[in-house]
């Protein structure tokens, strides 16, 4: 009896001791944790570790907090084979607590400029437009207030002054709300949900507006629009509506085929009057104009007209993208018994007109003219008539 009193006692000292190890190595690794996480000195010890498994050249500026307490850099600077990336300055609040549920929340993520310089292009073959089986995270991030101030690819400026709310990705996506400015200073906002996962269902919509260039011809401060965006990434419908200067419907489908990324969309409008001040008012007929193939080839078919008064002037185009311009296959403008069909190619930059044939019947001395803006000139009858009507005769 005594001596299984002996043996408890010493069992309830092993344990306890064994308590207090575990409870002193616990203590030790939450100080080591606070330690490294907590404190400037700690993020940066584990930055170095972290650093021989990063490929490349990074470098960091000046370092304010740490991980738990919200963390400042500046000058943040990445080269990797001809890719560089430069950040002057990136603010971060996260909520450590998040971290047991399987995710990394921040409160609020500041970018200054981002500024991405890409290497200079091969002339290898583009590869098959593939989609992966998943693009879904390790583990889940979440954040509550970003903004952006600029972004930069190359030498062009593609957004700024981003705000975004309630952003996340896991397994799926969502962007509760982005408004931010792109190019020719449009502005967007738009939100976004989806699978990150095959065949990555989405939904989105975005709203937009660009001012247009004070004139005093055309009478209309800004052009606006709304997007919508339904289904599988690769077959992803798509339905536009262009609310101004003039109203216009768009819808189709923005797709993987022959293993490229193609659109097929249907474009359509309603006669309308043109926001145009001109001497006589001015009207584009009903109309509709397809757009089908790789961005790169796009063909584009399509009929509309003109109308001022009662001259009425019907316009039909078969054409189809080339690199640096356009292919006219077909390019006719009627005018009552009057017709001018053309063919042959514009480039653009710098602006070619390429080699094509016209050909002209008519059954009467000239064309009725459009009206024209207050002070332009008209032209003469003869070669300059004929260009503003076919711009590859030359």
């Amino acid at each position: 009896m005594g001596r299984q009193r002996q043996n408890g006692a010493a069992l309830r000292s092993v344990l306890t001791r064994g308590l207090l190890v575990l409870l002193s190595l616990l203590l030790v690794c939450v100080l080591a944790l606070a330690l490294l996480l907590g404190t400037a000195t700690g993020n940066r010890w584990l930055l170095e570790k972290a650093s021989p498994f990063i490929p490349g050249e990074l470098s960091l500026g000046e370092w304010h907090g740490s991980l738990l307490s919200g963390i400042t850099l500046n000058g943040i600077d990445y080269r990797y084979q001809g890719l560089t990336v430069t950040l002057d300055r990136v603010s971060a609040d996260m909520v450590p607590r998040t971290l047991f549920n399987g995710w990394l929340e921040l409160e609020s993520l500041s970018l200054g400029t981002l500024h991405i310089t890409l290497p200079p292009g091969d002339d290898t073959e583009p590869q098959p437009a593939t989609l992966p089986d998943s693009l879904a995270l390790p583990f889940g991030i979440r954040i509550d207030r970003l903004t952006v101030d600029a972004f930069q690819l190359n030498d062009t400026v593609l957004v700024s002054k981003l705000e975004a709310d309630s952003l996340a990705a896991w397994r799926r996506f969502q962007i509760a709300r982005l408004q931010t400015h792109t190019l020719a200073n449009a502005s967007v906002q738009a939100t976004a949900q989806g699978k990150l996962t095959s065949p990555f269902d989405m939904q989105g919509t975005a709203s937009w507006q660009l001012p247009l260039p004070e004139n005093d011809t055309l009478q209309a401060p800004h052009a606006t629009g709304q997007l919508t965006l339904a289904g599988p990434l690769n077959k992803l419908q798509v339905h536009h509506q262009l609310t101004g200067p003039v109203e216009m419907q768009s819808q189709g489908e923005w797709l993987i085929k022959d293993e490229q990324w193609q659109i097929a969309l249907q474009h359509r409008w309603a006669a309308q009057a043109l926001p145009l001040a001109l001497p006589q008012p001015l009207s584009l007929g009903k109309g509709e104009l397809a757009t089908s193939g790789p961005l790169n080839a796009l063909r584009l078919t399509g009929h509309t007209g003109l109308s001022s008064g009662e001259r009425n002037v019907a316009i039909a185009v078969d054409s189809a993208l080339i690199p640096g311009g356009i292919t006219l296959h077909k390019f006719t403008v009627q005018d009552g018994d009057q017709t001018l069909a053309s063919h042959g190619q514009v480039m653009f930059s710098p602006l070619k007109l390429g080699s094509g044939s016209q050909r002209r019947s008519q059954h009467r001395p000239a064309a009725p003219a459009l009206p024209r803006p207050a002070g332009h000139r008209r032209s003469q009858p003869g070669a300059m008539g004929r260009r503003s009507l076919d711009p590859v005769a030359q």
